[in-house]
């Protein structure tokens, strides 16, 4: 008997369905977080001082995010005093053009007293590029000094650049990188997730 959409004899091949059976992508995940209490600092996140900082990472050729969307970036944070307000925005800066996007936000006031890694779910990614941005930072109306984790030694993630710098202007992308960075030879922790 032959079963339409299959093969000659009614065995079911991967021609027949394509995709339809194909392994679906696995997630590709990057850190570069410091050890605790071993190549870690403490560094304060407070817009209300005038020192906006952003944080990131350039995709370079060959960066394993490539083709794929970012679905997840895991910060350190705790709120110091309970008493921090608003929220940190996750972006992707598309080079090519010119363009960012809002993937994600956070909402600081969550944040425990103590140390805690806070996963920021992420949704809308653009298809990510050679030349991309992933960054993070306060967006407008966030109050109040949160804490992060920095590495004091500097090492980037292979095919990636660390990117950071203070601007009063929002949802533009981080522009300074390597021994350009005022906090120099520290980098703040960060993971992210893309499928």
């Amino acid at each position: 008997m032959k079963i339409f959409g299959t093969a000659k004899g009614g065995a079911l091949s991967k021609k027949d369905f394509g995709v339809a059976f194909s392994k679906p992508a696995e997630p590709v995940k990057v850190c570069n977080n410091c050890e605790e209490g071993v190549n870690c600092d403490t560094v304060a996140v407070n817009p209300d001082t005038n020192d906006r900082r952003k944080y990131g990472y350039k995709l370079l050729e060959d960066a394993s995010v490539i083709g794929k969307a970012l679905t997840q970036v895991t910060l350190r944070l705790n709120n110091v005093d309970g008493s921090s307000t608003g929220t940190v925005g996750v972006y992707v800066y598309d080079a090519s053009e010119d363009d960012n996007t809002k993937v994600g936000s956070y909402d600081v006031s969550g944040s425990n007293s103590s140390y805690a890694n806070v996963e920021i779910e992420c949704s809308d990614s653009p298809t990510l590029e050679e030349d991309d941005l992933i960054y993070w930072e306060n967006d407008s109306g966030r109050s109040g000094n949160i804490n992060s984790k920095q590495r004091t030694n500097y090492s980037e993630p292979t095919n990636y650049t660390y990117y950071e710098n203070a601007s009063n202007t929002y949802g533009t992308p981080p522009t300074a990188t390597g021994a350009s960075i005022s906090s120099y030879p520290n980098m703040l922790n960060m993971c992210f997730t893309a499928t």
